[in-house]
């Protein structure tokens, strides 16, 4: 079975990240990287993360242009992240960006999962759209629950 436990590591320090991911390594499926110990530490901390077997979610909520976003998310699937987010409100055609570079990434090494799954429910269910400008809470619970297996933590 797998584990659906994501424990952030929501620290200052790459010392202080991995001297928890060492001490929880056990109990959890996944770690999530965010904001303050990405900007802190660099993507050198994902690569830490990951030689140790651990999954890693890199929670960085991409926002801006797509060609910005596709290529932001080109350089994470690279760092082998098996989750990753794009902030809803940067709209579809931005979502649609970080997808298809996701894919088109990770085909090209060889991986069989994609880290980004939020696009997908935009071209297959568009109603999703405009649920999530207004209920943001609502599509992350659909996605959650349409594509826990498939992220496989």
């Amino acid at each position: 079975m797998r584990n659906p436990i994501i424990a952030a590591l929501d620290v200052p320090t790459a010392e202080q990240a991995l001297k928890l991911a060492e001490q929880i390594a056990r109990a959890v499926g996944a770690f999530k990287i965010g904001k303050e110990l990405f900007v802190a530490t660099g993507p050198d901390i994902v690569r830490r993360v990951r030689a140790t077997g651990a999954s890693v979610f890199l929670d960085l909520k991409f926002h801006d242009i797509p060609n910005t976003v596709a290529k932001a998310v080109a350089t994470a699937v690279r760092l082998d992240v098996q989750m990753l987010t794009v902030h809803t409100s940067g709209g579809g055609e931005m979502m649609h960006a970080a997808e298809a570079s996701a894919q088109d990434t990770a085909k090209s090494l060889g991986l069989q999962r994609q880290p980004v799954r939020t696009a997908r429910e935009w071209r297959g269910e568009p109603e999703l759209h405009c649920r999530s400008y207004h209920q943001p809470d609502d599509l992350v619970a659909h996605l959650y629950q349409r594509h826990f297996d498939e992220w496989n933590v």
